[in-house]
């Protein structure tokens, strides 16, 4: 990430926009974090009584399966997250962009219920999930305040956006102190929707270019569920409330070419 914000910068101080030229397209890019603020990706459930042994020939008896709700910011770190913008200025303040997007957060190893056997848990079921990775494409509207601050150095905006995002597989692998319960597959590759907006500034640092930071609210709808390795078991619905929020916090750049 540090590298794409030299680089870029690096290019736009290399390319000069005429003084008797104006163009109304740029281009822009943000750089940071998308932090999970809510939605899960368990839910807490029991399972109905199961043979143990079907679980694993190691494990003995009948049980239960108890598992306790896991959000995103429990089964994951913050998203590493990169947009690519192009923009359009429909007039001084207000402008149209698309943006591409990318994202990765790195699955987390936790505790995420246990096997309940004559009304006792008796083994810790821990969990590993898989990294999530997200590809977008979204359209939006950005209004500039006209509100320079610190003599018109400083010009802070409002924008809204949504588009469609891309999201990986995601599957978690289960396993107790006495022995593996195999790897879960909770949701498959599939298309949501996302709508969004965001408030932020920008500083000039060259006559082409300027540098800002931003702040938002993501919404995204539901991922495509998939029971096959858990629904007999009575867990059909431990998948199937996947709409999440996030806070995505970045440093932006843009430059005119």
């Amino acid at each position: 990430m540090r590298a794409f914000i030299i680089g870029f910068c690096l290019f736009a101080a290399g390319t000069p926009v005429q003084a008797d030229y104006v163009s109304p397209w740029s281009f822009g890019g943000t750089v940071g974090y998308d932090v999970p603020a809510g939605g899960s990706v368990v839910t807490s459930a029991n399972s109905s009584s199961i043979v143990l042994s079907t679980l694993n020939p190691s494990f003995a008896g009948t049980g239960v399966i108890r598992l306790r709700g896991i959000g995103y910011r429990d089964a994951y770190d913050p998203a590493r997250r990169a947009t690519f913008e192009v923009r359009y200025a429909v007039s001084e303040y207000t402008e149209l962009f698309g943006a591409f997007s990318y994202s990765q957060a790195n699955g987390k190893a936790l505790g995420v219920g246990c096997i309940v056997v004559a009304a006792a848990c008796t083994d810790t079921i821990r969990g590993q999930f898989s990294d999530s990775r997200q590809m977008g494409l979204e359209v939006g509207y950005r209004q500039w305040l006209d509100l320079a601050l610190f003599g018109q150095t400083v010009m802070p905006y409002l924008s809204v956006r949504g588009g469609v995002l891309k999201s990986d597989a995601i599957h978690a692998f289960l396993r107790t102190p006495t022995g593996a319960l195999g790897r879960w597959r909770l949701y498959d590759d599939a298309y949501s929707y996302v709508l969004g907006a965001d408030v932020g500034a920008t500083i000039g640092v060259f006559p082409n270019a300027e540098i800002g930071a931003e702040v938002g609210i993501r919404y995204q709808t539901a991922l495509k569920e998939i029971d096959t390795d858990f629904g007999a078991l009575g867990l059909s619905e431990i998948n199937s409330e996947s709409e999440r929020f996030s806070i995505p916090v970045s440093v932006r750049l843009n430059a005119v070419f």
